[in-house]
């Protein structure tokens, strides 16, 4: 076969073209294997199973204050606060402000960075999050809280944490709240007995659960103290009124306004009220609140510092038996006290150091001890009156409100009751006892005048023997 010069030609342009076209495909192939040794697959990072489960907790939550607990549980693992949190603070979960507070051991501040902390808790309840925490100073922002620095999680609702001193505050509630919290409530649990912390603090502090229902107990350091209602003053009436209209909080109204210095503490309201109104009405629309009508109630914390303490201190009138900077005094006896926490569904109390009281001999205690000897619970009762007063305090960012305290400590000289839930043996026969017993709903038994009566058989009473 004879080429002609043409056909060379196109045969040399073929082997040419055929090798361009292997030279790409070799090309292509070393990219795609360089491609996969410089990016190799990405492993997602693995997730702590159990911290997955309370993030999950939490998300699922029905309520607020189980939301609450879910946070605590992540709070108590030893990367986070550990043993040095106590849990959330009663009464500080509230849901419309999406605010939560935690209880931490005395120091554990100084154990730990609380910023980093609530960084962690973040990361972990939104792992996709785009916003930092912030953080507000006391009285700053929407931290309402005067003490405590408060640390917000914008992504999750702006979900606000702050940590306390274990429980309400430190200082005695928080002995209160560690004795409540860390000794008797499980130690009831080891002991059998089916137990719950009460939700806040206007209900009983633990409950066990009986026959047919629950029977609260009301637990208590010997200088515990009664109450403190936030109260309102009506000019027009000359008569203390509490915000929350409930048993207690009216009864101690209701005391205050029948105490022999009720007249003094009108006087005294009358001069705050216009010395206060006074410098309201020059600052004009500048002033925060406005000028008071008939009802006292909150006051700005400048005008507390600069109107209210150098009133009261400058109020001399002849025959006043008010001191210092309260409004009001007054006394409680021990009737009032039990109907106090018997309005709190409780039928017990336990004084530490002091052992168990029934309010009520429906609520009476019956155990054998070792001996076989029976042992009874004894009225919650003592001889003093405990003396209240009424102040301006600090309630909630710049503003004071009116409060009632209390500052005898009646309990601790309350008489020993022979059962006491601190001792294992008592404990134990308590627990044998309880939830085959029947009781009534405490509430029905409040101001029952039979036991007033009752009480001026002091001796009866303080040896557990029921008339």
């Amino acid at each position: 076969m004879k080429l002609t010069e043409n056909d060379l030609r196109l045969l040399i342009r073929n082997i040419l073209r055929e090798q361009e076209e292997e030279a790409e495909e070799e090309t292509e192939e070393e990219v795609e294997a360089e491609e996969e040794a410089v990016e190799p697959e990405v492993k997602e990072p693995e997730v702590d199973p159990e911290l997955q489960s309370l993030a999950d907790e939490y998300e699922n939550a029905s309520s607020f204050k189980a939301k609450s607990e879910a946070i605590a549980n992540i709070l108590r693992r030893p990367e986070f606060f550990g043993s040095d949190i106590v849990g959330p603070t009663k009464g500080k979960q509230v849901k419309g402000k999406n605010s939560m507070r935690f209880g931490i051991g005395a120091g554990a501040k100084d154990k730990h960075d609380p910023k980093d902390i609530a960084d962690k808790v973040y990361a972990v309840l939104a792992p996709n999050k785009t916003n930092p925490v912030q953080v507000f100073g006391p009285d700053k922002g929407p931290n309402e809280s005067g003490t405590y620095t408060a640390y917000v999680l914008p992504d999750l609702g702006n979900l606000m944490f702050t940590f306390g001193g274990a429980g309400e505050t430190s200082g005695q509630r928080k002995g209160g709240y560690e004795y409540e919290m860390n000794v008797i409530f499980p130690n009831l649990k080891d002991a059998g007995l089916e137990a719950e912390l009460g939700a806040d603090n206007t209900i009983s502090d633990v409950y066990v659960v009986t026959k047919d229902g629950k029977l609260g107990i009301e637990v208590k350091l010997p200088d515990a103290q009664l109450g403190e209602p936030t109260l309102k003053y009506n000019i027009a009436d000359k008569s203390f009124f509490p915000s929350v209209e409930k048993g207690i909080n009216v009864d101690v109204a209701n005391l205050i306004n029948a105490d022999d210095t009720s007249t003094d503490s009108y006087n005294r309201m009358v001069i705050i009220r216009d010395k206060v109104n006074a410098q309201r009405l020059a600052d004009g629309e500048d002033s925060e609140l406005t000028p008071f009508q008939d009802i006292i109630d909150k006051i700005t914390r400048a005008e507390y510092d600069q109107i209210v303490k150098p009133s009261l201190r400058d109020d001399t009138e002849a025959g006043s038996d008010i001191s210092g900077v309260k409004i009001g005094e007054f006394k409680i006896g021990s009737d009032r006290m039990r109907d106090y926490y018997l309005g709190k569904k409780a039928g017990l109390v336990q004084v530490k150091g002091k052992g168990l009281y029934h309010l009520h001999p429906d609520f009476e205690i019956k155990i054998k001890d070792e001996d076989g000897n029976e042992k009874r619970t004894i009225l919650f009762d003592f001889n003093d009156q405990v003396s209240g007063g009424v102040q301006f305090r600090n309630m909630k960012g710049n503003r004071y409100g009116i409060r009632s305290d209390t500052r005898s400590a009646p309990l601790k000289k309350i008489r020993q009751s022979p059962i006491d839930l601190d001792s294992e043996a008592d404990r134990e026969a308590f627990a044998a006892a309880v939830p085959d017993m029947t009781f009534p709903d405490p509430k029905s038994v409040m101001g029952d005048k039979s036991l007033a009566e009752s009480v001026d058989s002091r001796w009866q009473l303080l040896a557990g023997i029921k008339e």
